[in-house]
């Protein structure tokens, strides 16, 4: 692992940016962070999950023209929790905020989340609307992972609806609080993390936002959205390389939070749920050119076989 570090004066803000194979995106994210650093004290930590795409070599030569930028360089991919983490332990800002490469960052979005939390100290996660490209709702804060949410999802497909339904608190530019922030956009701050400690690096992809807000609610903080700000993601750009394996920790990840706030009976009821949606999933894919049913069958397997309900929550 290869560390690149400049020294700086203390910022407001430290992105915490985990990359893999986006090397375009990424460039386009940063360029869009090199306009917010014009008005709010930045600095940008990239941890690169073993790019072989030209990553790092774009990370050194941007480096050079700005000091800001700092990378974390691992020789294999240790997941989205671990280098989230080596992020924040070298962070130095008041604030955190972990944000995807696969986003693109409004001006002014920075300053609106970080004025905000200096208003409302009681305030422990922050986040905003995320759309799709297409101005779409992708998320606008979620609820935590139980039997019936994933219900909703799996069988009703209700995250497709949502992309055409705009609840009324996408539009109403307040503040909104929800169970959990997406980690695509997510800024905490500095105590926050002092006080419920890191993200658990167990969770090799997906769900380690949902178990910290819990943490952080438990204790005592309030977790919320900004209905008013926006980032547009593009949505699991870095992850569809390997649909089947994500899918499975994205599975995997939400059944054992499951587990761990409703029981395992609970628990259950979600598997089976899942399986049904995959399944689904893998018939409609025939009819989809961009997914293939063999992802979907593959982590049915996958997730039969791993018994994942059999380890303790």
């Amino acid at each position: 692992m290869l560390w690149y570090r400049e020294v700086d004066l203390k910022p407001k803000v430290s992105v915490i940016i985990v990359s893999f194979k986006v090397k375009d995106l990424l460039r386009k994210c940063l360029e869009d962070l090199t306009q917010e650093a014009e008005k709010i004290s930045l600095e940008i930590i990239v941890i690169d999950n073993a790019s072989s795409d030209g990553t790092v070599e774009m990370l050194t030569h941007m480096q050079k023209s700005w000091q800001a930028l700092k990378i974390i360089i691992n020789d294999k991919n240790v997941g989205f929790a671990k280098a989230c983490n080596q992020g924040i332990k070298e962070a130095s800002g008041d604030y955190i905020l972990l944000l995807n490469p696969d986003t693109e960052v409004s001006q002014g979005t920075l300053q609106a989340l970080t004025n905000y939390l200096d208003e409302h100290p009681e305030i422990g996660v922050l986040g905003c609307k995320l759309v799709f490209p297409d101005g779409s709702l992708q998320s606008l804060g979620e609820k935590f992972s139980s039997a019936w949410e994933i219900f909703k999802e799996q069988v009703l497909f209700s995250k497709t609806w949502r992309r055409f339904l705009w609840h009324k608190a996408a539009i109403s530019g307040g503040f909104r609080e929800v169970d959990y922030v997406s980690g695509a956009c997510l800024m905490t701050r500095r105590d926050i993390i002092r006080n419920v400690g890191l993200f658990k690096e167990d969770y090799f992809m997906y769900g380690e936002d949902l178990e910290f807000c819990y943490r952080v609610k438990q204790a005592g903080w309030r977790v919320g959205v900004l209905t008013g700000v926006k980032v547009i993601h593009l949505h699991s750009k870095s992850t569809e390389q390997n649909l089947s394996e994500v899918l499975f920790h994205s599975v995997q990840n939400s059944i054992r939070n499951v587990a761990s706030l409703y029981g395992r009976k609970r628990a259950r009821l979600g598997f089976i749920f899942y399986i049904v949606g995959l399944s689904a999933r893998a018939i409609l894919a025939i009819f989809r050119q961009n997914k293939t049913p063999k992802d979907y069958l593959r982590c049915i397997k996958k997730l039969l076989s791993a018994r994942v309900l059999q380890e303790e929550p």
